[in-house]
């Protein structure tokens, strides 16, 4: 289907005709407010900034949603300061985006330098508590005269998802047969006013963004999460599908709990349909920890005070299915400091490794 296409790194490909545009894209999704990963991210963001310095690249940092997590406002505020601080340039919202009720979303909306976008949500006019304005279907974006079309999707269970179900009363979420209309008519907007290069920035999960890919019309790009995959490379039949117009797409996706990052390099033809290609993960912590963003969770959080040394670092993989030294450390700690006979810990809350060295 695409013998046409060469999927290498645009970066060694020469001279490419005027008409074509060159573009990259640094992705993150279900980062889960895993501060210390965000302090490697920023590095990362700055080489990325880097790499394409005096090239005529068009170049984009987006985000698929679940960046924050949980109730701590304080915790969830200090992720919008890292990645106001990165350049994030648009996001969707991810379930995780609406752990702390009205309050936190509404910070997140608020303190955001970036857009936030999402299709296949409504609340109600009346509601007064969430800033619907700040959550656009769509935003347009332009990069050396190239204008882009970026749609956002959150989750169709995401009411399921909720901590508490009195919380976003007048939240509506399409199902997805609805959610793929939308995405297509919004996708069909942007042509109208002249934009042929289409990003869907989608919290739907892997196997849904791939159903989407080949009902899509308009939609170039699919920035994936919520499913946590790690996609590396394009592969025909898999993350790289054709769309119902006949075109390729793409899907992404970087895993989960800001163990890595992807950086999508593309070259549209003239009509706005990928022509060559590159998709490569890369690990978050194989890079520095940018020394400001450190500062700002010192100063956010409190300075933390170190209380031992770990022989051996440890990780949260396979935690959900067999014993954790990390779980069982939490839960010995429980015990210790509530006095009691037993002690349990929900898994899915313990998502950050422990590395050897100071704790």
């Amino acid at each position: 289907m695409f013998n046409n296409i060469v999927f290498t790194p645009f970066i060694n490909t020469g001279n490419r005709p005027k008409n074509e545009v060159k573009t990259s894209f640094l992705y993150v999704n279900d980062y889960h407010a895993q501060i210390s990963k965000l302090e490697h991210l920023k590095t990362a963001s700055d080489v990325f900034d880097a790499s394409y310095k005096g090239q005529n690249v068009d170049t984009f940092k987006v985000s698929a949603g679940d960046m924050n997590a949980g109730m701590e406002l304080e915790k969830n505020n200090l992720v919008t300061k890292y990645l106001n601080l990165i350049g994030l340039d648009v996001s969707t919202l991810g379930n995780h985006e609406f752990d702390a009720r009205e309050q936190g979303l509404n910070n997140v909306l608020n303190n955001a330098k970036f857009q936030y976008v999402c299709s296949n949500i409504d609340m109600d006019d009346d509601d007064k508590t969430i800033s619907q304005k700040k959550i656009a279907e769509y935003v347009i974006k332009e990069k050396n005269g190239n204008k882009y079309g970026f749609i956002g999707a959150t989750p169709i269970e995401l009411k399921e998802k909720l901590y508490n179900s009195k919380s976003f009363a007048n939240l509506e979420v399409d199902d997805f047969t609805e959610t793929i209309e939308e995405i297509n008519e919004t996708a069909r907007e942007l042509k109208k006013q002249g934009i042929s290069r289409i990003v869907l920035l989608s919290h739907l999960g892997l196997d849904k963004d791939i159903v989407l890919a080949k009902k899509s019309s308009g939609i170039d790009v699919i920035i994936g999460g919520h499913t946590h995959n790690l996609v590396d490379g394009v592969k025909e039949g898999f993350n790289l599908q054709t769309s119902a117009a006949n075109e390729p797409v793409i899907i992404t996706q970087a895993g989960k709990d800001g163990q890595y990052y992807g950086i999508l390099e593309v070259v549209f033809d003239e009509l706005g349909r990928i022509k060559h290609a590159s998709n490569k993960v890369h690990k978050t912590a194989e890079k520095p920890a940018n020394l400001v963003a450190k500062y700002f969770e010192d100063a956010t959080l409190g300075k933390a005070n170190p209380i031992g040394i770990l022989d051996n670092s440890y990780s949260v993989e396979n935690i959900l299915i067999q014993e954790n030294p990390i779980a069982n450390f939490l839960t010995d700690a429980l015990i210790v400091k509530s006095n009691a006979d037993i002690a349990f810990v929900n898994s899915g809350t313990i998502r950050g490794d422990l590395s050897q060295g100071i704790i």
